[in-house]
């Protein structure tokens, strides 16, 4: 769990990055090319209250593997488990997102049925919509509980700066990056942050009873 000290830092970084910030409210933007409905993850409920901790006090804009474009905002509602990853990564994102996976099954029902999972690229150059859905479907995500996010360069530093996340370019095509896993409740605040799940899930399922039990 994450001390006091750096709740207060969040709160003062956020502050900054959202200094000047349009009115809060949830707003989908048109997708450039959504096609069929597929279980979209995009909600379209009233606008919850934002603390000042919030993840979603952030108004840059993504864009999903469908096409669509969002903002943080519009995954409220669930405790989200968040990773930065990239497509073309050999071995430690697809390890990452199958322990991720194994730790959702083992949750209990009202556990699982209250989160949801989101994976933001770090390689937005290369990680279009379309390579986006091509790890999807390799990996087996199901839409309704699974959102892919794309960002430019910049948006996607920012995000990776206030969770703390490490990243640079590598060899060729690789980047060299943590396995940092973050988990949101359902108003953007973090509540829990750990490297990988993979040899112990228990801290972030705990976290997650105690986000959705509030």
């Amino acid at each position: 769990m994450r001390s006091g000290a750096y709740c207060w830092g969040m709160f003062v970084t956020l502050s900054v990055l959202a200094a000047g910030a349009s009115k809060l409210g949830r707003s989908t933007l048109a997708p450039d090319d959504v096609g069929s409905d597929r279980g979209a993850r995009v909600s379209t409920a009233p606008a919850p209250h934002l603390s000042g901790e919030s993840l979603y006090q952030l108004e840059s804009t993504w864009t999903t593997d469908r096409g669509e474009r969002v903002h943080l905002k519009d995954l409220s509602g669930s405790a989200e488990v968040m990773a930065m990853v990239f497509t073309r990564c050999p071995t430690l994102c697809p390890t990452l997102v199958h322990d991720l996976k194994a730790m959702d099954a083992s949750m209990r029902g009202g556990t699982r049925a209250g989160t949801r999972y989101v994976l933001v690229t770090i390689d937005p150059e290369h990680d279009t919509p379309a390579a986006l859905r091509e790890f999807r479907a390799r990996m087996g995500l199901d839409p309704r509980r699974w959102t892919l996010l794309g960002g430019d360069d910049s948006t996607t530093r920012e995000l990776a700066a206030v969770l703390g996340f490490a990243y640079g370019r590598g060899n060729g095509q690789n980047y060299t990056h943590s396995n940092l896993v973050t988990v949101l409740d359902r108003g953007g605040v973090i509540v829990h942050q750990q490297t990988g799940v993979g040899s112990d899930p228990a801290r972030a399922v705990t976290a997650i009873e105690h986000s959705l039990a509030r």
